[in-house]
C-alpha cells in the first residue's frame, strides 16, 4: 500500500472517530419533538399498522426502526443510534463518492466538513428518516458512477438495491434518479453501451415502486392542503442551515413571528455566512465547471436539480422544508470542498478554514450547551403538567395529533382528549371535569389567549417557546373554581 494511501485511510479513521463522537454525545438528552414521536409511536405498531398509518413518507424507516425498537427499546437515545449509525457510515460514503468523481483530496475533506456539519449532526440525532436517505442517495450515486465508468452489473445491481431503498425512505430521493437520468441521457453517446442495461434498471424500479404508487398520490394530494409561510425566504434559509444547523440562529416561535428583527439580531452570523463560504462555494462551481470530464454536470443536477423542481412543484404543492433537501448535502460539501482546495495560498486556505470551523465551534456549542435551541419541549410539558394537576383535571390538545409527543413522556392517568378546533373544547362545560389542561402546537397562528377568555377563566398559561413553541392554558370550566392559581413556575 502507497504511503499516500495509508496517510488517507488514517486521516479518514480520525474524521469517522471525530464524527461518530458527536453524534453520539448528548443523544437523548434533548426532548423528542412531534415527528420523532410521531415515528416511535408508529413503528411500536405492526407492519401492517405502519403501511395504514405513514400518509406523508415511504414506509422503510419505519419498518427499520420498528424492529430496531424490538431489540433495543424505544428510548431517546435507543430509537437516535440507528440515525446516528447511518450518519456515521454516510461520512465515509461521502469519501467513496468524492473519490469516484473527483480526488482523493476532495473526498477527504468533503467528508471532513459533512463530519462536523451541524445540520447534518442535528438529523443524526433524530429519529427520522433524514440520516438514511442521505447514506441510501449517495450510495446510489456512488454505484451510478460504479457502473458507467466499468459496465459492472454488479455495479447496477447494487445502484438498483439502494436506489430502490431511497425512494422506499424519502420521496426527494426521485429528485437524485432524475438528476441520474438526466445526466445519462445527456451523455448518451459517451455511455451508449450502458442504455439499455439502465434504463432496464430504471423500468424495474418503476415496478418494484408499484405498490407505494397510491400511497404517493394521496401524499401528493394531502400536500395540496398545506401551506409553509415565507416560501420566499425557504432557499435562502435552507443554505444558512445547511451552514450553521438550527442553532446558529434562534428560530423558535417568537423569532418566526418577528422574521425582520430575527435578521437584524443575527446580522453578523448571517454575513459572516456571506463572507466566508459563500465565496468558497462559488469559487468551487466554477472549479468544477472549468474540468474538461463530465462529471461536473452530474455533481451540478445533484445540487441544483431538487431544488429547482421543488420550486416549480412547490406553485401547487409546497415542497420547500430545508430538510427535504438534506439529500443535496453531499453535493454541496462536494462543491465547497473543491472551492477551498482552489486557493492558491495554504494562508488563503486557513484563514477560510478557520471561519468555517469558527461558524460551526459557535453553533456545535449552542446545540449541545444552549437550553434555548432544541427539537421540542414536550418532555418539560408533561413534567410541569404532572406537577401541578389535580385529581379531577383533563387534558385537551389543540390540534389532536400533538397528543403523541406528549403521550411518550406524560406518567399521569388524567383523562386526555383532542379537538379539531378551539369550539369543540365548549363540550367539556357539561362533563364532570372542574379544570382543562389545554395544549397547543403545531396550530394555526393567532391569539390563543384572547380566544379562549372569551369562554373560559384562564387561571395559567405557560409557554414553552423552542422550535415551534408549546402554549400551554389552565382552564376553569365552571363558576365554582375562578379563582387565580398560585403555581410557582420553574
Amino acid at each position: 500500500m502507497k504511503a499516500e494511501n495509508k496517510k488517507a485511510i488514517f486521516i479518514l479513521i480520525t474524521i469517522l472517530f471525530l464524527a461518530s463522537f458527536f453524534r453520539l454525545f448528548q443523544l437523548g438528552q434533548k426532548s423528542l419533538w412531534l415527528d420523532e414521536a410521531f415515528s416511535i409511536n408508529l413503528s411500536s405498531h405492526s407492519l401492517k399498522t405502519i403501511i395504514q398509518g405513514e400518509k406523508n413518507n415511504p414506509p422503510l424507516y419505519h419498518f427499520l426502526l420498528h424492529y430496531w425498537i424490538k431489540i433495543f427499546g424505544k428510548s431517546e437515545a435507543s430509537t437516535r443510534l440507528m440515525s446516528a449509525i447511518f450518519s456515521i457510515l454516510t461520512i465515509f460514503a461521502i469519501y467513496k463518492l468524492g473519490s469516484e468523481l473527483f480526488n482523493s483530496k476532495i473526498a477527504i475533506l468533503s467528508s471532513f466538513l459533512l463530519a462536523i456539519c451541524p445540520f447534518h449532526i442535528h438529523y443524526s440525532q433524530e429519529a427520522r428518516m433524514y440520516s438514511l436517505v442521505v447514506l441510501l442517495t449517495i450510495l446510489s450515486c456512488y454505484f451510478f458512477i460504479k457502473f458507467l465508468k466499468e459496465s459492472k452489473k454488479m455495479a447496477l445491481f447494487l445502484y438498483f438495491l439502494f436506489s430502490l431503498a431511497a425512494i422506499y425512505t424519502h420521496y426527494f430521493a426521485f429528485f437524485i434518479i432524475a438528476a441520474q437520468n438526466i445526466f445519462i441521457i445527456t451523455q448518451k453517446n459517451v455511455y451508449k453501451n450502458q442504455l439499455a442495461y439502465w434504463f432496464l434498471c430504471q423500468f424495474l424500479l418503476f415496478l418494484f415502486y408499484l405498490p407505494w404508487i397510491w400511497s404517493l398520490i394521496q401524499a401528493i394530494e394531502g400536500g395540496k392542503e398545506k401551506y409553509l409561510s415565507h416560501l420566499y425566504l425557504r432557499i435562502p434559509y435552507t443554505l444558512l442551515v445547511f451552514n450553521l444547523g438550527y442553532s446558529g440562529i434562534i428560530i423558535n416561535m417568537y423569532a418566526k413571528q418577528h422574521l425582520l428583527q430575527t435578521i437584524l439580531n443575527h446580522w453578523f452570523l448571517i454575513l459572516a455566512v456571506i463572507v466566508f463560504i459563500i465565496p468558497l462555494f462559488l469559487l468551487g462551481l466554477k472549479t468544477i465547471w472549468q474540468k474538461e470530464h463530465c462529471w461536473k454536470i452530474f455533481i451540478l443536477l445533484y445540487f441544483f436539480l431538487p431544488f429547482i423542481l421543488a420550486l416549480l412543484i412547490s406553485i401547487k404543492i409546497p415542497l420547500l422544508a430545508e430538510r427535504y433537501f438534506i439529500v443535496t448535502l453531499p453535493a454541496y460539501y462536494l462543491i465547497l470542498s473543491a472551492g477551498i482546495l482552489s486557493l492558491r495560498t495554504l494562508k488563503t486556505k486557513a484563514i477560510f478554514l478557520s471561519g468555517i470551523l469558527f461558524l460551526t465551534a459557535f453553533s456545535l456549542k449552542n446545540y449541545y450547551f444552549n437550553p434555548k435551541f432544541g427539537k421540542g419541549a414536550w418532555r418539560d410539558v408533561a413534567k410541569y403538567i404532572e406537577t401541578y394537576s389535580q385529581k379531577n383535571d383533563a387534558i385537551t390538545f389543540y390540534p389532536k395529533h400533538i397528543a403523541v409527543a406528549f403521550n411518550y413522556y406524560y406518567k399521569g392517568n388524567l383523562e386526555k382528549f383532542g379537538v379539531s378546533s378551539l369550539a369543540e373544547i365548549k363540550n367539556y362545560k357539561t362533563n364532570p371535569y372542574k379544570r382543562i389542561w389545554f395544549i397547543i402546537s403545531h396550530a394555526p397562528k393567532f391569539n390563543y389567549e384572547a380566544v379562549l377568555a372569551k369562554d373560559y377563566n384562564i387561571l395559567e398559561k405557560k409557554i414553552f417557546p423552542i422550535s415551534n413553541g408549546i402554549h400551554v392554558f389552565l382552564l376553569a370550566l365552571s363558576e365554582s373554581n375562578t379563582k387565580k392559581s398560585t403555581i410557582n413556575h420553574y
